[in-house]
């Protein structure tokens, strides 16, 4: 399962993006013993100019490594790389719950705003808004101005933020799931499994139908089978495919289709 990234996005510095962050983290790490990752999206460079690793990378080093008593730093040459989340969430730990982006307010991910007033709403892509956040709350007249159906929270609300995270989370990862309701993972339901999975009660794994290799449908109703079964299936179907003429040496994938009348 691949964490939940929201952004948190603003039209300029100081407007309280930070605080924002700071209040997630907490809340998320210590209060609910969840895994958080973040980007930052810095404008300019991040290393210092003619200090050793700046040397490495200008000299062509595609990447640096930096260690300390206390922190372990990787420092990529990012120039012919697409500057957008991807390119940083790709390297980031596989068991993260949460990626907290600050910045990138183009993006396509479910993101907090946070802003002054209305006006700085016009520079960011409004979809996907989980919620507006910043100074703006505190201005009425601002948010009478808004065309958003957003929820408004103060930036020291982080709860109430972090609830807001985790039912869009949830939405997301029910999505995810099969929606078919086979109980065979142990749950009735598959929001069931996703609820239990968010919080930490139940492996996603137990979702059979989502890490099968051999999928079975009859008159378009899917037939949830063991993994022994499985394993039966793929055994005698690749018998008889091996025996064919013309099967490509490296298939990746087989379909079959019998029709009973």
């Amino acid at each position: 399962m691949h964490p939940f990234t929201i952004c948190v996005v603003g039209p300029k510095r100081n407007v309280g993006k930070t605080t924002l962050v700071e209040g997630l983290i907490k809340n998320l790490t210590l209060q609910k013993g969840l895994r958080v990752g973040t980007v930052k999206h810095i404008h300019g460079t991040f290393d210092t100019p003619q200090k050793d690793t700046w040397k490495h990378i200008k000299a062509g080093a595609t990447a640096t490594g930096v260690i300390t008593d206390s922190e372990l730093l990787t420092i990529w040459n990012s120039s012919e790389l697409p500057i957008i989340p991807e390119t940083v969430l790709d390297k980031l730990p596989k068991n993260l719950d949460y990626v907290i982006v600050e910045g990138f307010r183009h993006s396509e991910y479910p993101k907090i705003i946070v802003a002054d007033v209305a006006e700085d709403l016009e520079s960011i892509n409004l979809s996907n808004t989980v919620a507006i956040s910043g100074r703006i709350v505190e201005k009425p007249e601002e948010l009478k101005k808004l065309d958003l159906d957003a929820p408004v929270v103060k930036i020291n609300e982080s709860e109430k933020l972090v609830n807001l995270l985790e039912s869009r989370a949830q939405a997301i990862f029910v999505n995810q799931l099969p929606g078919i309701d086979c109980k065979s993972c142990g749950y009735d339901t598959c929001a069931d499994l996703a609820k239990a999975v968010r919080a930490g009660e139940a492996d996603v794994r137990q979702c059979i139908t989502m890490f099968t290799k051999v999928d079975l449908a009859i008159d378009g109703k899917t037939i949830v089978m063991k993994g022994f079964v499985q394993d039966l299936f793929k055994a005698v179907v690749m018998g008889v495919v091996k025996e064919l003429k013309e099967v490509p040496e490296k298939s990746r994938e087989i379909s079959l289709q019998i029709r009973l009348d």
